[in-house]
């Protein structure tokens, strides 16, 4: 018997680094199985690392044979190249030199990280356009007429963190003033109503432009797509997994209509009903995931083809990959082998290359017994434990021994087994971990659109990672009484407040009604912006300032929509380019002397109707009584000065008069 050998990658070229496997060189789908030719995966042996060509070889020249004592085999020699762990750990990979930079940050800094800026401006374009499309009120009652903005996309993000703290069965309960939970100042902030349009118009990808059924690039996730592929872009950039992975799904409810493959029959996964599912590939210490994809029942290459694209993006070579019997097969190891990494997991021995059911242990043997197998590389270890366990490893020896602790009666022993076994159970956790911390603050809420689902899945995979990552990393500032702190590690339900109170503090008190005090300042950048259709026209608007005008018209008279073709950029309402946009951002009301709109110019005398003059006499009362306050709260100020001031005279005076006395 030989034990695990364990070669020197130093000596072949690029040894360890980089993908050798391009994308473009995966089948779409793996040859007709056969057992003679198992090890034909979707990976030709064109296109074999160098370290494992002979090992690939040596599996198809083989054949299964016992390699234990009890059957008196011998062990054959396995390969395994050590991995390089020096790149693991948070980095920056777009940094020059690879690493994130080390400064204090907020946890909205560390959700910025994903979250970009860039990408959040993105989802707002898409936003605005669906509601531009299929908003207002004319087409859905009661959903806003102005569009939405950077802040209310800020605020729902942050109305959505918090929901998954406090969970409540229906929405209305968050803007009751009279709930359990004091949140005013989160729900406070945007109204219901403004908060229903964004879960109605979210979008991440123009509708209107998906490629049709039966075009080339006809994608059933078309309308989540950037969504996934930002996430992977960003989760790829920050960290890098160490050696062992795993490849599990992760499932999540979905009760809404979406495209055929993706819904799935989930009645045996915790979420029940049905739902959809994230093909994920997690690193095990952090649970971070490297690469997720959602699960279509119908695309060619199946299971097998996702499994290889999530790999072939790993940049080190020689990984562990675990995963259940749901991935694992003989092909899919020799496939991963030829992409330079190991495979573990358990075995469906239904499928094509798998040992003949004599080898294995009978379902009617003591609990214990095991047999070991070998074909090359390849090894199988089938064990009767309280089901028959087959395991299949290219990375583990058959000789390697571990142990694993069962419940015998009523005790706890430990029962030694292999080491493939004992692995299996300490690694295969990797997505478990992640799916855990999420589902600890799970904040999906209910929808007809399935693109929303999908969004609440991919945001809490998002806030959880930015935690871990600020737990690896030094920990997170939390300013108190707008003082900010060391930096110190959050517990996960911390990081989330901090979260949410930093969402809510970044974004205003809605950008339709921005206050007087930000408009009125000269260096906001406010600029009139016209915007076009997509049927190439102007896209209108309500002038804010018009209505506005039109505050003392009521009855029959009431306020007329004034249309408009031109907005300001950074308060984001519809202005007319004259006279609103000066007068809006020169005057606090239109009702002030010198004040005009565009409504009043095409309304010639409106300055002389009895509601106007009523209207501007009870501004008027209002703006000379507050002049009064403020005037008499001035003057209680003044004279509290000034009675402390002669209080302090009349002691000097006294101090005097008694050093005289003295003297």
């Amino acid at each position: 018997m030989v034990s695990l050998v364990v070669q020197d990658a130093g000596s072949a070229p690029d040894a360890g680094r980089g993908a050798f496997v391009a994308p473009r060189h995966i089948l779409d789908a793996m040859p007709r199985p056969s057992a003679s030719d198992f090890a034909t995966g979707l990976i030709s042996d064109d296109h074999c690392i160098p370290q494992h060509r002979d090992v690939v070889d040596g599996i198809q020249r083989a054949e299964w044979a016992r390699c234990d004592r009890a059957a008196g085999g011998s062990i054959l020699r396995k390969t395994v190249f050590p991995f390089d762990a020096s790149q693991s750990g948070v980095r920056d990979a777009e940094a020059l030199n690879g690493k994130l930079r080390d400064k204090p940050r907020t946890a909205l800094q560390w959700f910025q990280l994903l979250w970009t800026t860039a990408f959040e401006q993105r989802v707002l374009n898409h936003t605005v356009s669906h509601h531009a499309r299929y908003g207002g009120p004319n087409r859905v009652r009661g959903d806003p007429r102005a569009p939405p903005t950077l802040d209310h996309l800020r605020l729902f993000i942050a109305q959505t963190i918090f929901m998954g703290v406090v969970r409540f069965p229906n929405a209305k309960r968050y803007w009751r003033k009279k709930s359990i939970v004091n949140a005013r100042d989160i729900f406070g902030l945007m109204l219901i109503g403004r908060y229903r349009s964004m879960k109605r118009h979210l979008a991440f990808a123009d509708k209107w432009k998906q490629p049709a059924d039966g075009d080339p690039a006809y994608d059933k996730a078309y309308l989540v797509r950037p969504l996934i592929t930002h996430a992977n872009s960003v989760f790829k950039r920050y960290f890098y997994p160490g050696r062992d992975m795993a490849f599990d799904e992760g499932a999540f409810r979905c009760d809404a209509g979406c495209p055929r493959g993706l819904r799935l029959d989930l009645k045996h996964k915790p979420c029940g009903g049905r739902g959809m599912q994230f093909e994920m590939l997690c690193d095990h210490a952090t649970g971070i995931p490297w690469h997720m994809e959602l699960y279509d029942k119908q695309r060619p290459g199946g299971i097998p083809k996702m499994v290889v694209e999530a790999v072939v993006t790993l940049e080190q070579r020689f990984h562990c990959i675990y995963a259940d019997k749901m991935f694992t097969s003989p092909r899919m190891a020799v496939d991963l082998l030829r992409a330079g990494h190991y495979m573990c997991g358990t075995q469906n021995m239904q499928r094509v290359g798998t040992p003949p059911r004599e080898m294995l242990v009978s379902g009617n043997a003591e609990r214990g017994v095991e047999h070991s197998m070998q074909c090359g590389q390849l090894m199988l270890a089938s064990i009767k434990d309280t089901g028959v366990v087959n395991i299949l490893s290219t990375f583990h020896q058959p000789d390697e021994r571990g142990h694993v602790r069962r419940w015998i009666g009523p005790h706890r022993r430990r029962l030694v087994c292999c080491k493939s076994l004992q692995d299996f159970n300490i690694f295969m956790t990797a997505v478990d971990k992640l799916r855990a911390m999420m589902a600890s603050y799970a904040f999906a809420r209910p929808s007809k659109r399935w693109p929303m689902h999908v969004f609440y899945d991919v945001l809490n995979t998002m806030v959880t990672v930015a935690f871990k990552l600020q737990e690896m990393s030094g920990g997170t500032v939390v300013c108190k009484d707008g003082i900010a702190t060391e930096p110190k590690v959050s517990n996960h339900l911390d990081f989330r407040l901090a979260l949410v109170r930093g969402l809510c503090a970044s974004a205003s008190r809605g950008a339709s009604r921005t206050p007087a005090t930000k408009r009125l300042e000269g260096n906001m950048g406010h600029w009139p912006q016209s915007d076009v259709a997509e049927n190439g026209h102007a896209r209108q608007y309500a002038c804010v300032w018009c209505c506005h005008s039109q505050a003392h018209l009521k009855g029959r008279s009431k306020p007329k929509r004034v249309k408009c073709t031109t907005r300001c950029k950074a308060c984001g309402v519809g202005l007319h380019a004259f006279p609103c946009f000066e007068a809006y951002h020169t005057f606090r009301s239109p009702y002030e002397a010198e004040a005009v709109s565009h409504w009043g110019m095409r309304t010639p005398g409106y300055h002389d109707t009895d509601e106007y003059r009523r209207h501007v006499q009870a501004l008027r009362g209002d703006i000379i009584a507050e002049e009064a306050r403020l005037a008499a709260a001035i003057a209680e100020d003044n004279g509290h000065a000034a009675s402390e001031g002669d209080d302090q005279v009349s002691c000097d005076e006294a101090n005097e008069a008694d050093m005289e006395a003295l003297m």
